[in-house]
């Protein structure tokens, strides 16, 4: 991540207003959660909301801010994740049943509260935000001292407004960007990134069947810059649900006790919320439309995967058999998706359910 460069260096206090004008990403070894923590799984298996939607995210969330805004909008991602993971746990029908996932449960949460206070004195201080921010220093005292001593001001203050004798001269708050302030953003957020991969069920202990996702990101670009009027019109909304739903991978080959249509249901409310965070164009009020779309879109996406995997023909998602190398005529299973076209009636409800409470996280 870099900061643009003063357009004036006679400028007085240039680093309040650089804005971030690259923002790279590389993806390593992403280690995501799998299911409620239940042992066993090995790998990644398949990401119900692809890793490239939360790298993409911070992309966009960050394009553009100045140092105050940056950390101010990291500030408001976390609370949203609380608020949003909080919201998850609440709901009984998906709360974790194993000891594991229990367990998991206390480390998010006290992982929360603890980046939470770390990340506000960046861009808050006082309960003043730093871009407004003048301050005074005690005149006396060791460095880490002086600066615990500090009072901030939301403007310069006059000399009555402090101890003249104690204090030194007021200074207008700046970033510096030519250090490791720079660095420590940069590591508070690939620090979000691995706790949104540890979210209970990020990823589902069975195959991925999804591919080009990231083809997902430049159609929502697309199909939301496409809108026109002030809501989107029932068209433009499914346009939006269907890159949507090009980076869902809810697709396993059964049910479970412990992997239920509730599960499903509530994947993709949390799916369509989280994408609602993450791309301020969608606005407020084109989300009922939005979201409602997505059922519609989902339960079309089901009924063709069915079709496409029961047909005799080969195709690109059928598995191949290792000792022929061609693929098996009737695809893969699709037991769970037939119990989920049948018991779309409860899908569709508990789906209504989750999204009314996960969306009072982007409140």
């Amino acid at each position: 991540m870099t900061f643009e460069s003063a357009a004036n260096s006679q400028e007085e206090f240039p680093t309040l207003k650089m804005r971030i004008n690259e923002v790279s990403q590389t993806r390593d070894a992403t280690k995501v959660h799998i299911e409620d923590g239940q042992t066993g799984a090995k790998g990644q298996r398949a990401h119900v909301t692809s890793n490239i939607v939360f790298l993409n995210a911070l992309q966009d969330l960050m394009l553009d801010k100045t140092w105050v805004e940056a950390w101010s909008e990291l500030h408001s991602l976390w609370v949203f994740s609380k608020n949003l993971l909080q919201q998850w746990y609440g709901q009984a029908l998906i709360a974790p049943t194993h000891p594991a996932g229990k367990k998991h449960k206390d480390y998010l949460e006290k992982w929360i509260a603890d980046v939470i206070d770390e990340i506000l004195p960046n861009f808050e201080r006082g309960g003043i935000k730093l871009d407004q921010a003048w301050y005074v220093v005690p005149t006396t005292g060791k460095v880490q001292e002086k600066r615990a001593g500090r009072i901030y001001f939301d403007h310069l203050p006059k000399a009555a407004e402090y101890d003249t004798a104690k204090f030194d001269a007021p200074l207008r708050w700046k970033p510096n960007l030519h250090t490791d302030w720079v660095a420590d953003l940069d590591q508070q957020l690939e620090a979000w990134l691995r706790f949104r991969g540890e979210f209970p069920w990020t990823s589902v202990d069975a195959d991925s069947y999804v591919t080009s996702d990231r083809a997902g990101l430049t159609a929502l670009d697309t199909t939301i810059d496409a809108v026109v009027g002030v809501d989107p019109t029932g068209k433009e909304a499914k346009a939006i649900a269907e890159a949507i739903i090009m980076t869902f991978d809810f697709f396993p080959d059964s049910f479970t006790t412990t992997r239920t249509i509730h599960h499903a249901a509530a994947l993709a409310a949390r799916h369509v919320v989280e994408h609602f965070r993450y791309r301020p164009k969608i606005q407020t009020a084109w989300r009922k439309k939005i979201s409602d779309a997505f059922l519609v879109v989902w339960k079309e996406k089901v009924a063709e995967e069915i079709r496409e995997q029961n047909t005799a023909l080969p195709t690109k998602r059928q598995k191949t058999d290792s000792t022929t190398a061609k693929a098996t005529a009737a695809g893969r299973p699709t037991n769970a998706l037939d119990t989920l076209i049948v018991n779309w009636a409860t899908a569709k409800t508990s789906y209504g359910t989750y999204y009314t409470a996960f969306a009072t996280a982007l409140n």
